[in-house]
C-alpha cells in the first residue's frame, strides 16, 4: 500500500496551507482576543471550495477524496480550530448525511447550496438532559395524520447554531421509554437548531418558518457575538420557538 501523497493531493495541502499563513493565522490572535469569529475567512474558504471538498461535483462540490478532506481538516486546525470545527459539522455531520440518506428534492434544495458554501449547515444532537448520549435523548418527531411531524423538544450547544441556515436534528421518533430509534430532519433558518413542543416539520422537504421574534424565547448576544478562540463555533445559547407554531407555514 502507497502512503505517499499524490499530485492532487499535495496541490490541495499546498493550497490550504498558504491560505491558513495568509488569511488566518494573521488575525487568529485579534479574534480571540475580541472574540470575534470572522466571516470573510468562512467565505475565503467557500471560494477555495473546502465546504463541500468530498461531495461530488454533481451535488455542488469538489468531488476530492477523503485524504484531501482529512489534509484541509489538519491545515486549517493548525491556524484556528473554530474553523475546523464549521468544515466537521458542515460537511461531515450535515452535508455527508444528506447526501447519503437525503432525497432528490433534499439534495437540490439544501446540499447543493451548502457544497457551494452560499449556505452554512449545522448538527443538532446534543440536549440539556442528555448531552451527546443518543440512547438518552428526549427530543421526538412523531408522525401526524396529515404527514407532518410533531417536533417535541430542545437541542442546546449547537456549534455554528447561531451562523447555520439548515440544522440537520437528531430526534427519537417515539416517546416509548427505552427505545433507541432515531430520526434526522433538516430544518432551515438562522438559529432553528433547537425548538419546543407543538412546532411541525413536513414529512417532506418544505423550507423550516423562520421563529419570529415574538415567538422566540432567547438569551442569545447579537449576531456579531463569538465566543473565544477554543469556543468560537460553539453557541452557548438555545433558541426556541414557542408551542403551537406550524411548520413549515401553509403554502
Amino acid at each position: 500500500m502507497d502512503f505517499d501523497l499524490n499530485d492532487e493531493q499535495r496541490s490541495i495541502q499546498e493550497t490550504v496551507r498558504e491560505f491558513v499563513d495568509r488569511r488566518i493565522l494573521p488575525v487568529a490572535q485579534e479574534n480571540d482576543i475580541n472574540h470575534h469569529l470572522d466571516m470573510g475567512i468562512i467565505e475565503g474558504m467557500a471560494e477555495l471550495g473546502l465546504l463541500g471538498a468530498p461531495i461530488p461535483p454533481e451535488h455542488g462540490g469538489a468531488g476530492l477524496d477523503y485524504v484531501c478532506e482529512a489534509l484541509i481538516c489538519e491545515e486549517i486546525e493548525r491556524g484556528e480550530s473554530a474553523f475546523r470545527t464549521l468544515i466537521s459539522v458542515h460537511v461531515g455531520l450535515n452535508s455527508l448525511s444528506l447526501l447519503k440518506f437525503g432525497s432528490d428534492d433534499q439534495h437540490k434544495r439544501y446540499l447543493e447550496p451548502m457544497a457551494r458554501g452560499e449556505k452554512l449547515g449545522c448538527f443538532g444532537l446534543t440536549e440539556p438532559a442528555a448531552g451527546s448520549d443518543v440512547a438518552a435523548m428526549l427530543t421526538t418527531a412523531i408522525r401526524q395524520d396529515d404527514g407532518t411531524f410533531l417536533l417535541n423538544g430542545q437541542k442546546n450547544w449547537i456549534s455554528y447554531a447561531t451562523e447555520a441556515d439548515y440544522a440537520l436534528s437528531s430526534r427519537r421518533a417515539t416517546p416509548r421509554p427505552g427505545t433507541r430509534a432515531s430520526r434526522r430532519s433538516s430544518s432551515s433558518g438562522r438559529g432553528t437548531a433547537s425548538r419546543r413542543a407543538g412546532s411541525r416539520t413536513s414529512s417532506g422537504s418544505g423550507p423550516a418558518r423562520r421563529a419570529s421574534s415574538s415567538s422566540r424565547t432567547s438569551r442569545c448576544p447579537p449576531r456579531t457575538w463569538s465566543a473565544p478562540r477554543a469556543t468560537a463555533s460553539r453557541s452557548r445559547c438555545t433558541r426556541s420557538t414557542r408551542a403551537g407554531s406550524r411548520w413549515p407555514p401553509a403554502r
